[in-house]
């Protein structure tokens, strides 16, 4: 019994571990306020992969949003793939 609600107990903690979708993230939580156009014009303010991730940190704790780090770093990643290339 004990080892059973263990092994449930890890599994659970295991799952909510793992991040969030990072594209529905973004189409959610950042594209209610703005548009991809923050992404990609020429006089953006983010200009490091550092920036980019105090960028969203930001962002999401001014929404109130209540992402994992995992979540802030997979969406990091994401939009650096897709937008910033660092």
């Amino acid at each position: 019994m004990v080892r059973t609600t263990v092994l449930a107990l890890l599994a659970l903690t295991s799952a909510n571990a793992a991040a969030a979708d990072p594209a529905a993230l973004v189409q959610r939580d950042c594209m209610s306020c703005h548009g991809n156009e923050v992404y990609t014009r020429k006089d953006r303010m983010v200009n490091s992969l550092d920036a980019l991730r105090h960028q969203i940190n930001r962002c999401h704790q001014a929404t109130g949003k209540n992402w994992t780090p995992a979540d802030v770093e997979a969406v990091v990643q994401y939009l650096n793939r897709g937008y910033y290339k660092f």
